[in-house]
Formats: structure tokens, sequence, C-alpha cells
């Protein structure tokens, strides 16, 4: 019947705006992560190139600075870089 119709379509855009709502909070904070590391490696590069590694930095940066998009092999415990590095269509176990 259309009210039924009228219904589940209601919940269903509810649901999808309360999806688009949770990815827009996880952008803001991958946002704000993304300044803070960003801030993070302009205070620490000096002229001799200072390490920005260590534990005090964001996690964010350790977790770049470690992958291959600063030249260097993705890790086995980087899931984002062996996505990347996976052939298309390869079964992952």
């Amino acid at each position: 019947s259309p009210a039924e119709f009228n219904g589940r379509f209601r919940e269903l855009l509810r649901s999808q705006v309360e999806q688009a709502r949770r990815r827009l909070d996880r952008l803001r904070r991958l946002k704000r992560e993304l300044e803070a590391a960003l801030a993070t490696i302009e205070s620490r590069l000096g002229p001799r190139g200072e390490d920005v590694e260590g534990d005090s930095s964001p996690r964010i940066v350790r977790l770049i600075s470690s992958g291959e998009l600063c030249g260097r092999a993705p890790s086995r415990a980087d899931p984002i870089a062996g996505e990347a590095a996976a052939a298309p269509g390869s079964a992952r176990s």
C-alpha cells in the first residue's frame, strides 16, 4: 500500500541521513588530525629535518611516515597501504 511504501521510504531516508552524519563526523575528525599533523611537521622540520616519527607525534603522522607515502614499502600492519598494494581481484586473507 502507499502508506507502507511511504513509511519504508521514510525510514530508509532517515537511515541514509544518519549514515551521512557519521561519515561527516569521521571526515571532520580526519581533517582535524591532518591539520594537527601538518602543524607538527611544519614545526619540526628545520634545516636538519628533525624526526617526526617519535611517540609524541600525532598518530596520523606516525602512520603516514611509516608507509609508502614517504617513499617506503607499506607495512603489513598498515591496512590502508596493504590494500593499496594488493593486486586488483586478488583474494586477501
